[in-house]
Order: C-alpha cells, then sequence, then structure tokens
C-alpha cells in the first residue's frame, strides 16, 4: 500500500506542479490591474508602532495549504451507532488549536484509534503572540482516512487554544473564505498536497524526537560555551603558569650566573695563592739543607748618618771611650805619662776600635 501512495504521490506532484504553473501565470496577468486599483485608493495613515510583539493575524491566500497528522493526536469517545465523537487537540510548532466533530466509518467506527491519519486544511493567516510565538490561525477543514478510507465527518468545529487565541475572528473568516467544509479534499486540484501530506504525517513522536533534537541543541550548545569559558579560564591560566615558571627559571639563571661569578672569584683567589706559595716553595727549594743562608738584607730607606754607639769589648781589653769632639781650644801641652820600670821607654799603642757592622 505505501508503494501504491508513494507512485501515486509522484504523478499528483508532477500535476500539481503544473497546476501550480498555470495559476502563476494567470496572477501575473491580473497584477496591473490590482496595482492600478491600489494607486486608486488613497494609502491610509500609518498606525502607531505597539510596544507589544503582537502582530494581529490576516487571511493571505485563496488556496488553502495541507499538513498531516496521525491519529497520535486524536482522542475518540464512545461509539454510537456507527457515530463516534472526536477531539483533535494539536499543539506543534505554530499549530495551537482543537478540533472536535463526530467520525463515522460504517461498520468500522468501533476501530477508530491512533491508526488514523488526519490531514488538515488551512489557508494562511500568520499571527504573533504577545511573547514572540508564531501561530496560523486559518484551519478550516480535515480529513480522516482509516486504512486508506475515508471517514466521513460531521458537527466539525475549531478552536484557537493558548497563545493562538488571539486569531478567533480569523479562524470565523476561514470557514467561508473559499472553499466549504468537507468540498476542499473532493477536488483533483489539490489531490497531489492531500497525498504528500498523507504520506508525510507528524506523529506525536516525532515531537518528541525533535523537542530531544531541540533540548540536545540547547544542552550541546550550554556545553560548548561553557566549554569555551573553561578552556578559556584553563588558558589564561596556563599562560600564567608559563610566565611565573619563565620568571623562576631567569631568577635561577640570574642566582646561577651570580654564584658563578663568585665561584670563578674564589677559584682565582685560590690560584692566585697558590702561585704565590708554590714560588716561595721554588725560592727557599734552591737551597740545599746544608748550606749556610741568609736571606738578603731588606733595603731600607736611608737614615741620617749617628754616632757609633759603645760596643762592648772583652774584660781583658782596655777601653776607652772615644773623645767627643769639642770646641778648638788653645794647644796645651799633653800631660806626663808614668810609665812603668819595666816597660821600654816608648809608650803602649792603642788598639783600633772595631767597626761596627752595619744593620
Amino acid at each position: 500500500m505505501k508503494k501504491y501512495l508513494l507512485l501515486l504521490l509522484a504523478i499528483l506532484l508532477v500535476n500539481s506542479a503544473f497546476a501550480q504553473t498555470t495559476k502563476k501565470k494567470g496572477t501575473t496577468a491580473k497584477a496591473p490591474a490590482k496595482a492600478k486599483a491600489a494607486s486608486a485608493t488613497p494609502a491610509a495613515p500609518a498606525a502607531p508602532v505597539a510596544r507589544s510583539l503582537a502582530v494581529a493575524p490576516k487571511l493571505s491566500t485563496k488556496d488553502p495549504s495541507f499538513i498531516g497528522f496521525t491519529g497520535s493526536f486524536v482522542k475518540f469517545g464512545r461509539v454510537s451507532g456507527e457515530d463516534r465523537p472526536f477531539t483533535m487537540t494539536v499543539e506543534y510548532k505554530h499549530w495551537f488549536f482543537e478540533a472536535t466533530g463526530t467520525a463515522n466509518a460504517g461498520f468500522n467506527t468501533q476501530d477508530l484509534n491512533e491508526d488514523v491519519i488526519v490531514v488538515l486544511a488551512y489557508y494562511e493567516a500568520p499571527g504573533k503572540a504577545n511573547d514572540g510565538t508564531d501561530y496560523q490561525a486559518g484551519p478550516f477543514d480535515i480529513h480522516m482516512l482509516l486504512d486508506d478510507e475515508p471517514v466521513r465527518i460531521s458537527n466539525l468545529k475549531f478552536t484557537l487554544t493558548g497563545k493562538a487565541a488571539a486569531g478567533a475572528t480569523v479562524l470565523g473568516q476561514a470557514r467561508t473564505w473559499n472553499y466549504e467544509q468537507g468540498r476542499v479534499f473532493r477536488s483533483q486540484k489539490y489531490s497531489g498536497e492531500i497525498i504528500k501530506a498523507e504520506a508525510t504525517a507528524v506523529d506525536k513522536s516525532d515531537i518528541a524526537r525533535e523537542e530531544a533534537a531541540a533540548r540536545k541543541r540547547t544542552a550541546d550548545s550550554i556545553a560548548r560555551e561553557r566549554k569555551r569559558v573553561d578552556d578559556s579560564i584553563a588558558n589564561a591560566r596556563e599562560r600564567e603558569r608559563q610566565r611565573v615558571e619563565q620568571e623562576r627559571r631567569k631568577a635561577e639563571q640570574e642566582r646561577r650566573r651570580i654564584e658563578q661569578e663568585r665561584e670563578d672569584e674564589r677559584e682565582q683567589e685560590r690560584r692566585r695563592k697558590a702561585a704565590a706559595a708554590q714560588k716561595k716553595r721554588r725560592v727557599v727549594e734552591e737551597y740545599d739543607d746544608d748550606d749556610d743562608y741568609e736571606p738578603a738584607p731588606k733595603k731600607r730607606a736611608p737614615t741620617k748618618k749617628r754616632r757609633p754607639s759603645v760596643e762592648e769589648y772583652d774584660d781583658d781589653d782596655d777601653y776607652e771611650p772615644a773623645p767627643k769632639k769639642r770646641a778648638p781650644t788653645k794647644k796645651r801641652r799633653p800631660p806626663v805619662e808614668e810609665y812603668d820600670d819595666d816597660d821600654d821607654d816608648e809608650p803602649p799603642r792603642k788598639k783600633p776600635a772595631k767597626k761596627r757592622p752595619r744593620n
């Protein structure tokens, strides 16, 4: 059955494309007349800009559009003969509505359940709620299928719910805008679009997957942002750590350089002292232990000559201190000295004074 539907869908899509092309040509031809009518009508004064984000819906097309939903959005009541009440509640993307009515599937009415396919017909009438949520205000008819067999619908009624409730007026206009209920699905003009809507019907599980995907995208976005912030903090910390480490290495290199300079100075001092000691040892080793060695006298600064001091002589020597220089006086005769009888007539000679060695 699916293969049959897909084949039929392909054929109808080709027909639909041809019909849309013809329709666009007709619209293009009628455009100048509309333009003249618009130019003849005086321009209305601009409305004041509302502070609210709400935008009132407005019917914008004469041709309907179609979207399919599975029976997961439909709840059926008790069977009464061949009739069975149902309620279809949809809150999906820009759809906020509730459809109620009576379904009649003949002897298969008892089998109506989530296996049904519902195709919604609507006119484009986009609006916007106060919080900026988009919604559609133009649904006007539904087509229900059970095992590819149509189900008769009666007492159909639409109600916009939640954020779309402000478009109730447009919803009432859509009921008689172009097609009355039940007629649009019998038109061959839109058969391709209807089959496509049946084949791509939305299920609540799809909504759950989309919501899960949206939550995942949000969580991934948060995770990416958190990771970006964490990476930024980690990079900043790493840069600071590298800066501190670089300064520490520079300080360590400077400390080692200073220590090396001090060590080089100490080594030079040790070498200087060792060289001096080696030189002194070489001077001492030039002389044998048996040789008499007197160190060379140290050179002293020249001093004034002074009188030689009295030197010690042996006890047996006669010592007479050198006469002090006196001022010149008149010559007088030397005294007569007495000599021993045993001695010769000549007086004894004086011993020359010993020269005092210079220090």
